[in-house]
């Protein structure tokens, strides 16, 4: 189970990851992502304000889900990197990819 709040503001929609995105969170994480691309919710803010660590699949999650979004025409944006995340952003140069 992912813990997260998403909240709508226009054709936005804003999920807050509650939880780190750890190896067993990764296909939760894919799940409620996938349900809001299914509600044709394609323009997506992932808010990472309480996020510690992202594991390497979690990267690969993230890039996934922004490359489905931009498929739909929309797209995915990244906020409130903390320290240690915005570190795997770097690492994986998903920080230049992603805003």
């Amino acid at each position: 189970m992912i813990y997260g709040e998403t909240r709508t503001e226009g054709k936005v929609t804003v999920f807050r990851l509650l939880s780190d995105l750890s190896t067993e969170n990764v296909k939760p994480f894919l799940k409620k992502m996938n349900e809001l691309l299914d509600e044709s919710r394609v323009f997506l803010i992932l808010d990472m304000s309480d996020v510690e660590e992202v594991s390497l699949l979690g990267m690969v999650a993230i890039s996934s889900v922004f490359n489905r979004c931009r498929q739909a025409g929309g797209a995915l944006k990244i906020a409130q990197l903390t320290p240690p995340v915005r570190r795997a952003f770097r690492a994986t140069n998903l920080i230049n990819t992603i805003e």
